[in-house]
């Protein structure tokens, strides 16, 4: 009876041990899992901001670059505003090259294709700029509507050199329609920073939804006016 007790004191210390130890290692997964969902929600948050950075640091450029075409003719623009542009853009792009694989990491690919689709990096203007294309052309890829926005500037300045040549050389024929088209050019240009800035707000919408669903905390209003 003594042996049978003592062997049953033995086991019930074991058993406790062993369900303490499986208690503490469950309690120390469910720690760790929730640290490192935190962490990569704190990461995900980042990204956004980075990404709100590097968007709005895109819009100021690409206003200043619009802003700098008025009466201005390609020979001087091209020594002044755009090569001020295209270094900035040299560093904006690999900027958004790696935001890309941050974006990809926390968000998806699709939410990283609308920012820069390194699957298809354009090696020129996507379209050229004509104001009768659909808008939404480049919607959804930030960088190439960008790309498209410094192609009409180019393209404006460049006719705008040909009207100021011609206007020396008492040229008339044609004045009218190449003034015609440096207008339709500058709207065009308006138009697709407008739509740049659409396409940024759509975007940092979606990741926002994307953090909620990684679950970022996020207030709820109550409609304290409704009736009974």
């Amino acid at each position: 009876m003594a042996e049978n007790s003592l062997v049953t004191a033995v086991v019930t210390a074991v058993l406790t041990s062993l369900l303490t130890l499986a208690g503490t290692y469950a309690l120390q997964s469910r720690q760790e899992a929730r640290a490192q969902a935190s962490q990569f929600l704190d990461a995900a948050q980042n990204t956004v901001q980075e990404t709100v950075a590097i968007l709005d640091d895109g819009y100021n450029a690409l206003d200043k670059l619009i802003s700098a075409t008025h009466e201005t003719g390609w020979k001087e623009f091209s020594q002044g505003p755009w090569r001020e542009y295209r270094a900035f853009e040299r560093r904006w792009h690999q900027r958004m090259i790696v935001q890309h694989f941050k974006l990809e990491r926390y968000f998806g690919k699709d939410m990283a294709d609308t920012l820069i689709d390194l699957d298809d990096v354009p090696m020129g203007p996507t379209h050229t700029g004509n104001a009768k294309e659909d808008p939404a052309v480049g919607r959804y890829n930030l960088q190439k509507l960008a790309a498209d926005t410094e192609y009409t500037v180019r393209s404006m300045t460049v006719t705008q050199d040909i009207i100021d040549e011609d206007i020396k050389a008492g040229k008339p024929d044609g004045l009218m329609e190449m003034i015609l088209a440096v207008n339709s050019d500058r709207d065009t240009a308006s138009r697709q920073l407008k739509e740049y800035d659409a396409g940024s707000i759509r975007l940092l919408k979606a990741l926002d939804g994307r953090l909620t669903e990684l679950g970022a905390s996020k207030v709820t209003v109550v409609n304290t006016n409704k009736k009974d």
